[in-house]
């Protein structure tokens, strides 16, 4: 028999889940089924490989007082990309080339640095032609605004003269940032989009040998590749650029393509995030079809090539979600891109004159905001799109199997766990192609999470849709004004920041397993993470071996760096590991003592901190802020 107090909570459970139905009545049902007891494939990070930008200079300087070095930090801070790609690094701004024989890298230097200050390396896109090397009778038609420094296209007057000068960039980057470092991990892409950024495909065929030619009379392991063509242009021109290479003998370690959701052809439509799937299918059947066994590489993806206003709500954060979740659900045979660069990262943007206005502009391609160069608070607040992106970086080390979704128009999920077993994400989106419908209607989804290999859990439920985590919402609330004041900026600060669905709570986890009923809203993405209180257990990240001996290390954080007490003589050696696996430091201590080291470069977020010392292995959980 049940108490009185069993009945009146069974009787409100009753009534809130009359009034959940009943506040959804039309929605759509989803049952989703996470186990959490079965580790499956490594979780690919594929789309935090590389992002996009405009053109090099914006990266020191910009038509709006201010400059995108801050957001390349915040990109890499809290998205975790890993590479930059931009425009016109040889772009007369930049300003590297002056004459046959001399040259000046000042600012091609500073914007480097500024990318591997930010955590990032470049995807050194070989572009565009310097003025004073261009052949004027072959320019070619194409017109960026570049902040009415319009750059130029095409052959150079003379090839031997631009081999050299490229000869030399590659030769300096060495120099500058290390031989082994530019040769192992740097890619070099030949130009972008020569349909209508260079003369014609055929030109360009011309333009890639001598390049090609060039870097590697400097380095001949240096990665090349190309031709970043624009939409379904791409698989003719892949074909065109492996079979060519096969008869000139040209290197090409990766091809390289573009993808906007509407480009002609695989049903795009805008935010058509399946149609991005079926593309990437065909560029993999296409590279099959070819024999070329390199590498693939998506430098520009978006939900539009246009600038309509979803690129600044929530449809764009539902449809990068769906997106990439879809890419890797195709299979062995289909495996993504290496990179998945989304265009572009900053609203600092210089293709076009984007005017005055300070917040939104009712559509623009950065996931950052302009903001006010007066107004330090108000730079590179976060569109819900890079949000989304912040809750796709939470995502663990191991795939989960997840049922109960679907890949058309709906709810679906994907779900991950920590490598060392102590976090469960469960990334749940709400996505309709063509991006129109209302965003306020939700459908109802049930999560069953089961296998759970700990006992007591925080649970912690972020949310991205139009009343949550949305930036735009807010300034369409106080009228879209076009240059916010400062109070006004507050207001837009505080909604971008990333927000809960409801309280964050600590809960016993009965039996292994969790539930949740909660509604989801049309274009919206969230993540349920659940992560262990219990006494920590955890497996080498690498090698999966359990250690034995394990007690909470002694270890703190103070201001910005970790302070350890290392109580017996010896050799310690120090990993700080995120909750989902990847090791972002290592470094030797010796002991007795106190030491600490720096977390000026570690983005913020939990880790795991490890430590090998001489008598056991010790363990912490940390938090680094800023």
């Amino acid at each position: 028999m049940k108490s009185g107090k069993w009945l009146k909570r069974e009787l409100y459970l009753s009534i809130t889940l009359l009034f959940f139905v009943i506040a959804n009545a039309g929605a759509t049902n989803y049952t989703l089924t996470v186990n959490a007891g079965t580790k499956g494939a490594a979780w690919n990070r594929f789309y935090e490989q590389c992002v996009a930008s405009c053109h090099a200079y914006t990266i020191l300087h910009s038509a709006y007082g201010r400059n995108i070095s801050n957001a390349l930090k915040k990109a890499h801070a809290e998205a975790g990309f890993q590479y930059l790609r931009c425009h016109g690094i040889l772009d007369d701004d930049v300003a590297p080339y002056k004459s046959a024989g001399t040259y000046d890298w000042t600012n091609l230097d500073a914007i480097y640095d500024s990318v591997v200050a930010a955590g990032m390396r470049p995807e050194v896109e070989i572009s565009f032609m310097p003025t004073a090397l261009i052949n004027s009778t072959s320019k070619a038609s194409f017109s960026p605004w570049y902040n009415n420094k319009t750059p130029v296209a095409g052959p150079p007057s003379n090839w031997t003269t631009w081999g050299n000068f490229i000869t030399a960039l590659v030769q300096h980057l060495e120099t500058k940032y290390g031989a082994a470092e530019v040769r192992n991990n740097w890619y070099f892409e030949i130009w972008n989009e020569p349909d209508w950024m260079y003369t014609g495909l055929t030109d360009y065929l011309t333009l890639y040998d001598n390049t090609v030619k060039a870097i590697g009379a400097a380095d001949p392991q240096i990665r090349v590749g190309g031709p970043a063509q624009s939409g379904p242009s791409s698989l003719n021109s892949i074909a065109t650029l492996v079979s060519h290479c096969k008869s000139s003998g040209s290197k090409l370690d990766f091809v390289s393509w573009h993808r906007y959701s509407n480009d002609n052809g695989y049903s795009g439509s805008l935010a058509n995030a399946n149609s991005i799937s079926d593309f990437a299918k065909a560029i993999v059947d296409q590279i099959k079809s070819s024999g070329f066994t390199g590498l693939s590489i998506c430098d520009e993806w978006g939900p539009d090539y246009n600038t309509p206003v979803q690129r600044d709500n929530e449809v764009s954060a539902s449809f990068a979600a769906k997106a990439i979740h879809l890419l890797t659900l195709n299979g062995a045979n289909y495996p993504p891109p290496i990179m998945f660069g989304w265009w572009t990262i900053s609203d600092i943007y210089e293709e076009i004159n984007v005017g005055t206005q300070t917040a939104f502009r009712s559509g623009n391609y950065g996931m950052l905001l302009k903001g006010d160069a007066a107004v330090p608070a108000s730079w590179d607040l976060a569109k819900p799109v890079f949000n989304a992106f912040k809750l796709l970086h939470k995502l663990g080390a191991y795939t989960l199997t997840c049922s109960g979704g679907t890949t058309s128009d709906g709810v679906n999920a994907a779900a991950t766990i920590s490598a060392t077993n102590d976090t469960i994400d469960v990334l749940v989106y709400d996505h309709y192609n063509g991006g129109t419908a209302s965003a306020t209607t939700a459908d109802n989804v049930q999560l069953t999470v089961s296998g759970i290999p700990f006992a007591n859990a925080r649970v912690e439920h972020w949310v991205v849709d139009h009343t949550h985590s949305n930036a735009y919402t807010a300034w369409t609330g106080m009228q879209s004004p076009a240059q916010p004041i400062s109070s006004q900026w507050t207001t837009l600060a505080n909604a971008a920041q990333l927000q809960h669905y409801d309280s964050v709570a600590t809960q016993t986890i009965t039996g292994g397993t969790f539930t949740k009923s909660f509604t989801q809203n049309y274009y919206s993405v969230g993540l349920i993470q659940i992560t262990s209180t219990s006494p920590i257990k955890v497996s080498d990240p690498k090698k999966e071996q359990t250690i034995t001996h394990i007690v909470e290390m002694n270890a703190f954080v103070l201001d910005k760096s970790i302070v350890m007490i290392l109580p017996h003589s010896g050799n310690y050696k120090i990993n700080l590991y995120t909750t989902g696996g990847r090791k972002e430091t290592s470094l030797n201590f010796t002991g007795p003592g106190t030491s600490s080291f720096s977390l000026a470069r570690v983005p913020a977020g939990a880790y795991m901190l490890e430590c090998s010392g001489p008598a056991q292995k010790l363990v912490k959980p940390v938090v680094v802020g800023r």
